[in-house]
């Protein structure tokens, strides 16, 4: 039977959760794979009100178990230094608490009409 590694269905989870708990009916973004060295998850590219794209992005990281994620503008490439240098961390187990903050980052996102987040 295929099952997820341990870090992707970390980030599995946390995607699930966004997508379950998050009623991002009215949101205008995509879900896209990330990947940078040994952390694997995904990222949410979201559009605000002046259509300026961010992205969130989030996964097991590659230093420990936590969960860490990275909100910037989207460069279609590339996680921003700034993204990185405003890394969020969660424990492992916390899946909830990184949820919640994603939902809350998308919303304050998608209802910006400032060019920067």
């Amino acid at each position: 039977m295929l099952e997820y590694n341990y870090s992707m269905q970390i980030a599995k989870d946390v995607l699930d959760g966004v997508i379950q708990e998050g009623n991002l009916t009215n949101l205008y973004g995509s879900i896209e794979a990330y990947q940078n060295g040994r952390e694997q998850g995904y990222s949410i590219v979201v559009e605000n009100a002046v259509l300026r794209l961010y992205m969130i992005s989030f996964a097991q990281f590659e230093k420990s178990d936590d969960i860490v994620i990275y909100t910037g503008l989207y460069t279609g490439c590339a996680i921003t230094d700034e993204a990185y240098n405003n890394a969020k961390f969660f424990k492992h187990d916390n899946i909830f608490g990184a949820v919640d903050y994603i939902v809350k980052k998308i919303i304050e996102i998608s209802n910006s009409i400032v060019d920067r987040i």
